[in-house]
């Protein structure tokens, strides 16, 4: 009977010497890092949180993600204090950014089919 070992993915040395220059470089965080590098976001995100348990990064700073929350971490390299994590928005606010984006989205739309006519016209 034959057994098959199955390994584990790894990362070769070259992946995580780019994820540490990264670092290196200043302030970025694991979305940032996985462009820089090409490794996968799990990946980068597997490391850095390893990197932060082990005191080798701290957070530096907390950036906004695609939906305007500040959840983002940014890591830099080296032992620090973490920045806490702010407080989320109110309600309140975000229902107004969403109707502000919402509203400039209209006024664009507006604007394009306007200048559609126009040249339809012309």
């Amino acid at each position: 009977m034959t057994f098959v070992r199955y390994s584990r993915p790894r990362v070769n040395a070259l992946a995580l010497s780019d994820l540490l220059i990264g670092l290196q470089d200043g302030c970025h965080s694991m979305i940032e890092l996985s462009a820089m590098t090409g490794l996968a976001i799990q990946t980068v995100r597997h490391y850095c949180n390893t990197f932060h348990r082990k005191g080798i990064v701290h957070i530096a700073d907390w950036t906004e993600d695609k939906r305007g929350g500040r959840t983002l971490k940014v890591f830099a390299l080296g032992t620090g204090r973490d920045m806490p994590k702010p407080a989320p928005q109110p309600k309140a606010l975000a229902c107004a950014k969403y109707r502000a984006r919402r509203q400039h989205l209209r006024m664009v739309r507006a604007m394009a089919a306007n200048d559609a006519l126009q040249e339809v016209a012309a």
